[in-house]
């Protein structure tokens, strides 16, 4: 109409603009939401406990950074991601049980799960390392009585100073769960996260508090990719510390961390899946196959 009316001047009405985006947005939102919701019922409980972080599969290759994955690492995490069935794995582990997923990741033979444990508590380490002072990886604590020569050896993972509250040491504990596991079966996800929480605060926090005088938070994480509500907080309270600290925006260093903690979970996941647990024997030469090896490679020559 402007056209055929050959007007010089458009006027443009923002308010009006605004409106028609802000319809447009809430019609898209409104549409993906309820295709989620389609989506969740349609889930089995087993599918919903699946539920890994797609950090990992949305990122880039950056072997820089330890976000590559070969050809069968991706396929098993898919795999592992929507539930479906792995090829080629042994029918039995080394531990003399039959092997599937399930098993593989509770199988304390071959130390798999606390090298899983380890690669959270060494990457949050580091991190806290960079924006605190005094930090300190699985710290030895104070003993329970002022007379005791020694500490009874109880060790949190990290201890620092001033992350919480300036001159205060904070502690931390991490806890990687297994959501499929028959103690939780019977609860939801949420619920299990704050079982898990409970119970190492339940272990710990009393004699932080009184002992340590610090606070305590656990990091509990789901074997898939999610975490509990304190860790949840606890990775936006170092992401907001560490952008200041980088000079970087808190939404690109939050999506870093998740993804960092993604990878290290699924690589973990993988580990235990397809590491080998049976031990090889090394074969020590006596005296007499020594022997028996050199006149051999006489007669040869």
């Amino acid at each position: 109409m402007l056209i055929v009316n050959q007007t010089v001047e458009y006027k443009v009405n923002e308010n009006e603009i605004k409106k028609i985006k802000n319809e447009i947005k809430a019609k898209r939102e409104a549409c993906h939401q309820n295709k989620l919701t389609n989506i969740r019922i349609e889930l089995t409980e087993k599918q919903k406990r699946l539920r890994r972080a797609s950090n990992w599969l949305t990122s880039y290759p950056l072997e820089d950074s330890g976000f590559d994955l070969n050809k069968q690492q991706f396929w098993d995490g898919i795999r592992i991601r929507y539930g479906w069935e792995l090829p080629n794995l042994p029918a039995t582990c080394g531990c003399g049980a039959s092997l599937d997923f399930q098993h593989s990741m509770s199988c304390k033979k071959g130390g798999f799960i606390g090298i899983r444990h380890n690669d959270l508590r060494d990457l949050f380490g580091n991190l806290l390392k960079e924006i605190c002072n005094d930090t300190e990886i699985e710290p030895k604590m104070l003993p329970l009585t002022v007379t005791a020569t020694r500490g009874d050896e109880s060790r949190l993972d990290i201890r620092a100073r001033g992350f919480w509250c300036n001159g205060q040491q904070a502690f931390f504990d991490i806890r990687v769960f297994d959501p499929n596991a028959k103690r939780y079966l019977t609860s939801t996800i949420e619920k299990s996260y704050k079982t898990n929480e409970k119970e190492k605060k339940r272990k710990y926090n009393e004699r932080v508090l009184q002992v340590e005088h610090g606070t305590f938070t656990p990091l509990v994480f789901s074997l898939y990719g999610g975490s509990s509500r304190e860790a949840s907080i606890f990775v936006s309270k170092l992401a907001e510390v560490l952008s200041i600290k980088r000079n970087s925006s808190k939404s690109v260093v939050i999506n870093w961390i998740r993804t960092k903690v993604s990878f290290a979970l699924l690589k973990s996941c993988l580990l235990c899946l397809r590491g080998s647990r049976s031990l090889r024997r090394n074969i020590v030469k006596t005296d007499e196959m020594i022997y028996a090896t050199s006149e051999l490679s006489k007669i040869q020559t």
